[in-house]
């Protein structure tokens, strides 16, 4: 594109925040320091996102890949539970 078509758009760039062309300014350490903290923000974004997605991958694997099949482990304990049976429920009487 030329200079021409670039210049027509300068305005609306403007307008919306944009800059038509890189500015040749020197970078200061607060602009460093913005860039850094920019980077540490999208770092932290995607180990968030990254955890959300495992814990809804576990999800839809708990219920939906599973059948709704306990695994066996899981089903030996409960039988051995309602076999021992539980104590009369008393106040602190006896009764």
């Amino acid at each position: 594109m030329t200079d021409a078509v670039y210049s027509a758009f300068e305005p609306a760039a403007a307008h919306f925040g944009f800059a038509a062309h890189k500015s040749a300014r020197a970078r200061t350490p607060a602009d460093k320091s913005l860039e850094r903290a920019r980077a540490r923000l999208l770092v932290t974004a995607a180990c968030f996102t990254m955890a959300f997605g495992v814990v809804a991958l576990r999800l839809v694997d708990a219920t939906v890949l599973s059948n709704g099949v306990e695994p066996p482990a899981i089903r030996a304990a409960g039988k051995e539970n309602a076999a021992t049976g539980r104590a009369d429920i008393v106040d602190r009487n006896g009764v």
